[in-house]
């Protein structure tokens, strides 16, 4: 008698291999976005170790050092700014503050760093991976053409000077071959957050996009003695290098672009002056968080030796509720009642304007608790819900001299109102969270003091929203895997300090570097 041996047919083996390269791919992806997390990671460590190295070096030589090997962009025969990198020597100049010199990941170069003329400003560009329109992560032979620009620094992105012209320019950082004499047509070429133009000393591909500036160049200098005439035609070439562009419905430009008023533009000229050492004819100018974000309602916040943006960020890349992370539709899951359940997903609909991330959450607040206060006695604040950031594009919603709060940021606010167990994990700060905040003061609650309002925050799978009116979750950390946070949950007395993954989208509030 002879045995009959099964074996596999063809169907099952296809099914079996069908499911192996399905689980392949998705750990290969998986793989992917969280080194492309790790690498940008390390971008934004580097650019900020890199700033507060360029700081302290001033506070010596009351300037900024040279790039290495740098590259001049010239006007009519005078320099405007040297480009280049932040190579060995400029390094070696930063050690005492720089323990080694820093360098982009993947493609293991230098920095792009720009210096004005007279080394009074600078700005530092770096590459990241994640971009404005989505979160995709693309393998890297095709990363390139997609990687997102930030740029950093101290320049104001108006204007710079010469001994005799007044130079509108977005940037100090150029795309262009270098060196560089500037012109109507390679002006365009100017390198912005947000872009894709990355300069030509990149191993990456270039992709240009070209800005529609206008070359308006202003002849002459502006100091004390200037004429009213002479400030106000500075000020007016250059408004004229913005206006209808698309650089001017940013926030920046838009208030360059407002100012009208013959003493407002003779106010502004007095600023400009400042650039020819007159220092004694500018008024001081101290930009709030207001001048930054024109949806927030109220100013900044000073606590001990901080200083907080009041309201959550709208800037840049965030994402608006009930919003994929590609513009797309999501899916609301379902709101809080402030008292810590979660109710029909129909009350804080995608649609409805009092979701937007400029809208004020007393509004919902009141739908939600008619009575004016919940269970525990709380109210929302009259503030804005803000947007929501994935921890790859939580830097930019904070613009240059701010920066996202960091673990340590929360935990000097924490002390600074009183609490003493805020370095443990978990439930930390008793008492300072967001339950019975209406029973304290600015001065001795963290929520009290940030107006911290409950946007709820959207999934890891990028396109479910939950806990709107129960939750505050806020980014606090750099880490590129599991990252700080600080969540503020209704009917907790306590402020939770833990990990979440950086694939979720949370809320994000700035303070001054």
């Amino acid at each position: 008698m002879h045995l009959l041996k099964k074996g596999f047919t063809l169907v099952e083996l296809i099914v079996v291999i069908t499911i192996l390269a399905i689980l392949w791919t998705i750990a290969f992806i998986s793989l992917q976005w969280y080194a492309a997390n790790a690498r940008d990671s390390r971008r934004i460590s580097d650019i900020w170790n890199i700033k507060k190295s360029l700081e302290l070096f001033t506070l010596q030589t009351e300037k900024y050092p040279l790039p290495d090997n740098g590259e001049t962009v010239t006007y009519s025969w005078e320099i405007v700014w040297i480009q280049w990198t932040l190579w060995d020597n400029a390094v070696e100049q930063l050690s005492r503050n720089l323990k080694k010199k820093p360098l982009d990941p993947i493609t293991e170069e230098e920095y792009i760093y720009s210096t004005t003329e007279n080394r009074w400003e600078y700005e530092i560009l770096a590459i990241y991976e994640w971009w404005i329109t989505n979160n995709t992560i693309l393998n890297q032979t095709h990363a390139a053409d997609t990687w997102y620009v930030k740029v950093d620094g101290t320049y104001n992105q108006l204007y710079t000077s010469t001994d005799s012209f007044i130079i509108p320019t977005p940037s100090l950082i150029t795309s262009e071959e270098l060196p560089l004499v500037l012109d109507a047509t390679n002006i365009k070429s100017q390198v912005v957050t947000g872009k894709l133009n990355k300069p030509s000393r990149t191993n990456t591909a270039v992709q240009t996009w070209s800005l529609d500036i206008v070359l308006s160049v202003y002849t002459g200098s502006i100091n004390k003695d200037s004429t009213a005439q002479e400030k106000i035609d500075a000020i007016v070439a250059v408004q004229s290098a913005y206006t209808w562009t698309t650089l001017a419905s940013n926030t920046t430009y838009t208030q360059l672009l407002s100012q009208t008023d013959i003493e407002d533009q003779v106010r502004l000229a007095n600023i400009i002056s400042l650039h020819d050492g007159d220092a004694e004819s500018a008024p001081e100018v101290v930009l709030t968080w207001r001048d930054f974000d024109s949806n927030c309602p109220i100013e900044d916040i000073v606590i001990g030796s901080q200083t907080w943006a009041w309201c959550n960020s709208t800037l840049w890349t965030g994402t608006e509720w009930g919003k994929k992370l590609d513009g797309g539709d999501g899916i609301i899951v379902g709101c809080g009642d402030y008292s810590g359940s979660v109710t029909a997903a129909s009350g804080c609909p995608i649609w409805d304007p009092t979701m937007a991330s400029n809208a004020n959450p007393k509004t919902f607040f009141d739908i939600m608790v008619p009575s004016g206060t919940n269970s525990n006695g709380d109210a929302e604040f009259d503030t804005i819900w803000g947007k929501f950031y994935t921890f790859g594009n939580a830097p930019t919603a904070c613009p240059s001299w701010r920066h996202v709060a960091w673990d340590t940021d929360w935990q000097t606010l924490e002390a600074e109102v009183g609490c003493t167990d805020y370095t443990s994990t978990a439930f930390i700060c008793r008492d300072y969270g967001w339950r019975g905040h209406n029973t304290r003061t600015e001065v001795n609650s963290v929520v009290k003091a940030l107006k911290i309002p409950l946007p709820g925050l959207l999934d890891s799978d990028g396109e479910s929203y939950n806990t709107r009116g129960r939750n505050g979750l806020y980014w606090a950390a750099t880490d590129a895997w599991y990252t700080w946070t600080r969540n503020f949950y209704s009917p907790t007395q306590s402020i939770i300090r833990n990990y979440w993954s950086p694939a979720y989208a949370m809320s994000v509030r700035c303070i001054k570097d």
